[in-house]
C-alpha cells in the first residue's frame, strides 16, 4: 500500500487487552507512519503510563485505543460504502484509458466511487474522471487529493472538467495544503471540498465555509472519541457529511471503526476500503472481524509487552 510517500508491505499494532470481572475489552493502538507524529512505541508507552496512574497527554492512537476499552465491547463487520478506484502511477493516457475500460464492471455497478487523484497530471485526471462518468451518467464521485495539489494544478484539473461532471462530484477531499487558499478556488469553481488531514491537527478549530461539505475523520489520527464526536456534531449541525474513516488498522481496529460508526453515524457507512489489504483471512489465522472472543484468544497468543494486575 503506498500513500504520502510512504509504502507499506505490513501493518505493525499493538493490542491492549483488559479483563474486568465480567468480560474482556480491547483496543488497538495503530499510529499510521507517515501521518501519525508518533512512532507504536512512544504510543505504546503514553499508554503504559496512563495505565500506571500517571496521565500524559495521551497521542491520537493512544487516547483513541484508551476511550475504546471504556466502551461496551462491540464489533461490527465493516462495510464498504464506496468502491475505491486508483489510478496506477506512470499510466500514459493510452494507457489510462485501457486501465479505466478494465475497470467497466466495477463501474457500472456502483453508484459512489472514491477516486484517488493527484497522483497524475491535472488534465491526465480530468480526462479519466470523465471517461468514468461517460460510462456510469448515474455515479457521483469523491475525489481525494491528500493535499497532493499545488493551487495551480487544482484549478487545472477543476476548468477541465464539464459543469455536468462538477455537479457528479460529491466533494474534493483536501486538493492543497493551503486551506484558505483550496477554498478560494472552490467557490470560484462551484465545487464542495471535504477535510481529513487538517481535521488530525490538535490545533484545528472546526468552521462553516459554504464550500465546505463533509468532514472524513480517522479516529486513529484524530484521537478521543470525544474528540471524534464533536467533529460530527459540528458537521451535522451545518448539514454536511460526516464519515469515519481508516487509517490502515488491523480487521479488528476496522471493525471497532465501524461499531462506533453504527453510534455515531448511522445514516452513513464508514470508509473502510482499506480492509481489502488484510483478505482473505481464510489465507492466515486473523480471526473473523466481528468474533470478539476470537479476537481475545487470539490476542492472548501474541508476544506480550507489557502485563498488570490489581
Amino acid at each position: 500500500m503506498a500513500f504520502n510517500g510512504h509504502s507499506l508491505t505490513s501493518r505493525e499494532v499493538a493490542y491492549a487487552l483488559v479483563k474486568t470481572e465480567r468480560q474482556y475489552h480491547l483496543a488497538e493502538i495503530a499510529p499510521l507512519p507517515g501521518f501519525s507524529q508518533e512512532t507504536l512505541a512512544q504510543s505504546v508507552r503514553a499508554f503504559y503510563q496512563a495505565c500506571t496512574g500517571l496521565v500524559p497527554s495521551l497521542p491520537p492512537s493512544a487516547a483513541w485505543a484508551w476511550d475504546t476499552l471504556s466502551q461496551p465491547p462491540s464489533l461490527t463487520t465493516p462495510a464498504v460504502d464506496a468502491a475505491l478506484l486508483h489510478l496506477p502511477a506512470g499510466l500514459s493516457p493510452a494507457a489510462m484509458h485501457q486501465y479505466i475500460q478494465q475497470q467497466a464492471a466495477q463501474i457500472h455497478q456502483s453508484r459512489s466511487i472514491k477516486l484517488k487523484v493527484a497522483r497524475h497530471q491535472p488534465h491526465y485526471e480530468a480526462f479519466a474522471l470523465a471517461e468514468i462518468l461517460t460510462m456510469n451518467p448515474q455515479l457521483s464521485i469523491r475525489c481525494d487529493a491528500n493535499q497532493g495539489w499545488q493551487e495551480q494544478q487544482f484549478i487545472e484539473f477543476a476548468q477541465r472538467l464539464d459543469p455536468a461532471h462538477k455537479a457528479q462530484i460529491e466533494y474534493i477531499e483536501e486538493p492543497c495544503s493551503n486551506l484558505p487558499e483550496a477554498l478560494a478556488i472552490a467557490k470560484q469553481q462551484g465545487l464542495v471540498l471535504a477535510l481529513d488531514e487538517h481535521l488530525q491537527a490538535p490545533s484545528f478549530k472546526p468552521f462553516y465555509h459554504p464550500q465546505l461539505g463533509a468532514f472524513v475523520i480517522k479516529p486513529s489520527l484524530v484521537g478521543s472519541h470525544q474528540r471524534c464526536k464533536e467533529l460530527i456534531d459540528f458537521a451535522h449541525q451545518q448539514g454536511w457529511q460526516a464519515s469515519l474513516s481508516s487509517s490502515f488498522e488491523s480487521p479488528l481496529g476496522l471493525a471497532m471503526i465501524a461499531a462506533m460508526a453504527q453510534r455515531l453515524t448511522p445514516d452513513h457507512s464508514p470508509g473502510l476500503d482499506t480492509a481489502k489489504y488484510f483478505e482473505p483471512n481464510t489465507k492466515s489465522d486473523l480471526p473473523r472481524n466481528n468474533d470478539y472472543q476470537a479476537w481475545v484468544k487470539w490476542i492472548k497468543h501474541l508476544p506480550l509487552i507489557w502485563h498488570a494486575t490489581q
